[in-house]
């Protein structure tokens, strides 16, 4: 019997790579967040899990000059900082353009207002 590759995803925008991510973290798919995910990011987006309960996709915005986007995901947090001050109730992500997958996550700039 044959085997078939699996599937990998395509992502037209980097929005819908966001989109996708959001599900995968949410459902604690470790395979699906490795297809819009490079290994360093994933490992920030998994030391995140501490603080974070749940992402939604906000918005994206082209960087000038770089190709690339960045992104901002609301979050649900677990806990409540130690500084009043410090808020954490977004994080913002660079997405770049993926021969494979179309777009994928490469950097978190971390948690913002």
């Amino acid at each position: 019997m044959a085997t078939t590759p699996a599937t990998v995803p395509h992502f037209a925008t980097p929005e819908a790579a966001m989109r996708y991510l959001v599900t995968a973290y949410n459902s604690h798919d470790m395979a699906a967040e490795m297809h819009v995910t490079t290994p360093d990011s994933r490992a920030q987006l998994e030391t995140e899990r501490q603080w974070v309960q749940t992402f939604t996709f906000n918005s994206c915005s082209p960087n000038t000059g770089g190709g690339d986007y960045t992104c901002q995901l609301d979050m649900a947090t677990k806990v409540q900082p130690d500084d009043p001050n410090t808020a954490m109730g977004e994080i913002g992500v660079i997405v770049a353009p993926a021969a494979r997958t179309g777009w994928y996550m490469y950097a978190n700039n971390g948690c913002g207002e």
